[in-house]
């Protein structure tokens, strides 16, 4: 269990924590009253030269969200957004925040909080214009954050700045996939909305009361904010029954509002949020309830969100499904707490994923598996990219499994891109018969050929191919390897045997002649003459 949810479990179990000065800070932007602290308090905190830049930034977001800023003339907050901005690195990925609040805060989630705190605090346009300044910057990261913090405001001029870095870029994938993800709500609906309750009347007794007209914009916006009140309360117990409760109406912003505060304020089990996944008819709100899942759960709910992939009819959905899978299998932190709040595209968290790279081998085994089964993506689209992003981890066996199930594609000779991630130059011989096909994508097929025949040469002691230590597994590589070069594939029947004695044992006997293992007689399975190989200049090798 995630430390975070531990500490969320807890206090609803009636343990009393006393809170930090940073989290009343963040839940005082978050509702834009007050929260356990005082303005003077706040005031102080910013002034005080021991607060981190982290906490001053907090505290003078606070203070522009309740009207209070004051007595800093030479530094608005639109200024230090900008300076922020200015320091903001890749590398500087974790902010250290105080135990008493969920971890993962990062940089793009400080510069979400400085958005919205001068959004809601009617301070749109200079916000907008300082995203817009970064949103040029060199360096993909930063640009990316300030592109985000655009959309996630979603005004008219916020989506024109973003539309211009599109055509400046020209293709783009991060910009398209920005363009078309909505976010409830935007920033500048909020915004609008936000004196249906005035500050005065955000109190949690009086919100859980509006809450009962259950639809209607009021009564969202009273969920919306309940969302953000501590669990350190008499009230706590009460105001999670309502969310539940709410997330079960059918108009769309109480429910959906409902769930995201329902999520801010309480774990909840993997089994409640997959049973509200699969009563929910809504794309975008079943899409939030995945990414709720996944914040909380990672791994653990990897295996039931591969089934839910199987039925997810989608295309939205799916990639938060598919992707998800890859990305935590590899090693991401891929959602969080944070992300509950202010949601980051998929494809940001792609772009700038911390994933250590290939799967490890029970994960690839159980991707594969699943896909042996039949399940698969509904839409094609996504389908392929499941395949290519499997397609960079396998290796011998696997990669003729991976093969097997793009074999039974019926538009395979239509993507044969697909293939462009697999390193594996034992896959030859297939590849060589489908070029025989000769349809109209040759010329793709061919590039890849190109590629794992160029690899093949370079095996060796520095190569990335057959490994080379003096081991009985480095020497069973090599002698596959050399096996598989001789195959030639004629026709459907010997590409189906092909593709099945891939998984089965090779038929090599290899009997040892020295006691450090260095030296040894291969029988082949073919009845050729016997071969002696020998572990010389640091690979495996042919010496008769």
């Amino acid at each position: 269990m995630r430390p975070w949810i531990a500490l969320l479990m807890s206090l609803l179990a009636g343990t009393v924590m006393a809170e930090s000065v940073e989290s009343r800070l963040i839940r005082t932007i978050q509702i834009g009253v007050p929260q356990q602290i005082s303005a003077a308090e706040i005031l102080a905190y910013a002034n005080d030269s021991a607060t981190s830049y982290t906490g001053h930034l907090l505290a003078r977001g606070a203070l522009v969200r309740i009207g209070q800023d004051k007595g800093f003339p030479d530094w608005p907050l639109a200024r230090l957004l900008d300076r922020t901005l200015s320091q903001l690195q890749r590398h500087t990925h974790h902010i250290r925040m105080p135990g008493d609040l969920p971890g993962g805060y990062r940089g793009e989630h400080l510069i979400a909080t400085l958005t919205y705190a001068m959004v809601m605090s009617g301070q749109q346009e200079e916000a907008t214009e300082v995203l817009a300044l970064h949103s040029q910057s060199r360096s993909n990261y930063k640009r990316a954050v300030a592109l985000q913090a655009l959309r996630y405001i979603g005004s008219r001029e916020a989506d024109d700045i973003i539309q211009a870095a599109a055509e400046a870029r020209g293709q783009d994938n991060y910009v398209d996939n920005l363009l078309a993800d909505h976010h409830y709500p935007f920033l500048y609906e909020l915004r609008d909305r936000s004196s249906l309750i005035p500050p005065d009347q955000r109190d949690r007794q009086l919100l859980l009361k509006l809450t009962r007209q259950g639809c209607g914009e009021t009564a969202a916006m009273a969920t919306y904010l309940l969302g953000f009140f501590s669990n350190n309360d008499d009230h706590a117990e009460a105001e999670i029954e309502r969310l539940r409760e709410l997330s079960g109406l059918s108009c769309f912003y109480t429910r959906f509002f409902a769930r995201r505060a329902l999520a801010l304020r309480s774990g909840e089990t993997p089994e409640y949020w997959i049973a509200q996944y699969r009563k929910e008819k809504d794309a975008w709100q079943r899409a939030q309830l995945v990414r709720i899942l996944l914040a909380y759960y990672g791994k653990d709910v990897l295996a039931a969100t591969l089934e839910l992939l199987k039925t997810e009819p989608s295309q939205y959905v799916q990639w938060e499904l598919m992707h998800g899978n890859i990305e935590i299998r590899e090693g991401a932190d891929w959602r969080g707490y944070w992300d509950i709040w202010l949601t980051p595209t998929l494809q940001f968290r792609l772009n700038h994923s911390n994933a250590a790279g290939d799967l490890p081998e029970q994960d690839l085994d159980e991707l594969l598996s699943w896909l042996e089964s039949g399940a698969i993506p509904q839409d094609k689209v996504v389908r392929n990219h499941l395949l290519y992003a499997l397609g960079r981890s396998v290796n011998g066996p696997d990669s003729r499994r991976l093969l097997g199930v793009f074999n039974n594609l019926g538009d395979k000779q239509e993507n044969w891109w697909i293939l462009a991630t697999i390193n594996d130059p034992e896959v030859l011989p297939l590849l060589y018969y489908w070029r025989q096909q000769g349809d109209d994508e040759r010329q793709t097929l061919t590039g890849i050929i190109n590629r794992l025949e160029s690899r093949l040469q370079n095996r060796g002691p520095s190569g990335k191919g057959a490994c080379c230590q003096p081991t009985r597994e480095c020497l069973e590589e090599h002698l596959g390897s050399i096996a598989n070069q001789e195959v030639i594939l004629n026709n459907e029947d010997e590409v189906t045997e092909w593709l099945q004695a891939g998984q089965a044992e090779d038929g090599f006997r290899i009997e040892f002649q020295d006691t450090l293992q260095r030296i040894a007689v291969v029988s082949r399975p073919d009845d050729k003459p016997a071969e002696e190989w020998q572990h010389l200049f640091g690979c495996w090798r042919k010496v008769d």
